[in-house]
């Protein structure tokens, strides 16, 4: 069932997940991004869940730059550093706060502890009403090539996470934090380019 703002449920919290696993075996664990698994009681957040930390949005969309989330006719802010409501960071790119949040990490990691990171850009989750696909215009203009506007934005947005991507593995290798690490990358909807999803 798809969650929602205004859902009362979440994962349910018999299930235990990776982090819980993790923190068990000593592991330092961070959260960055989106959490999409439930808010409405305090034990559905991320850090009851086994994050030490969590830097992003609670829902599963939000606009890039105002990072608020559109719910029906209701919108509201939902950004958040653990549970502190983030206000000061209207009109800078979501995506570049993230990698900023994992670069500052990765470097104060402590190296007697292995580290899981968990990074949910919204990139290059599918425009919609709920998250308009956006990129900051210097990386659309690269790519004036593409005669449609919705596609130059596309690819902006996912030129900006290969630039992020880059930078956090160059911040991983500079810490001396790349031997035995394991990389994961998995998107959100697929390939989808047209109706809701597009």
């Amino acid at each position: 069932m798809v969650q929602t703002g205004s859902s009362p449920w979440g994962l349910p919290l018999n299930q235990k997940i990776l982090p819980q696993y993790l923190k068990d075996l000593g592991y330092a664990t961070h959260a960055i991004g989106k959490w999409h698994l439930g808010f409405y009681r305090k034990e559905y957040l991320p850090n009851y869940r086994g994050f030490d930390t969590h830097y992003g949005f609670w829902n599963g969309a939000h606009d890039y730059y105002s990072h608020s989330y559109k719910e029906g006719d209701q919108i509201g802010l939902d950004f958040r550093d653990n549970l502190n409501v983030v206000f000061n960071e209207s009109g800078n790119y979501a995506t570049a706060l993230f990698t900023y949040r994992a670069l500052q990490i990765i470097s104060n990691h402590d190296k007697c502890k292995p580290l899981f990171l968990y990074l949910a850009f919204p990139n290059v989750h599918a425009g919609n009403d709920m998250q308009p696909l956006q990129a900051p215009q210097r990386f659309v203009d690269r790519f004036d090539y593409i005669p449609d506007r919705e596609r130059r934005v596309f690819a902006a947005n996912a030129y900006a996470l290969d630039i992020s991507v880059g930078k956090i593995f160059e911040r991983l290798f500079d810490e001396d934090l790349l031997e035995n690490s394991i990389f994961f990358f998995a998107s959100d909807n697929g390939a989808a380019f047209s109706g809701f999803l597009g």
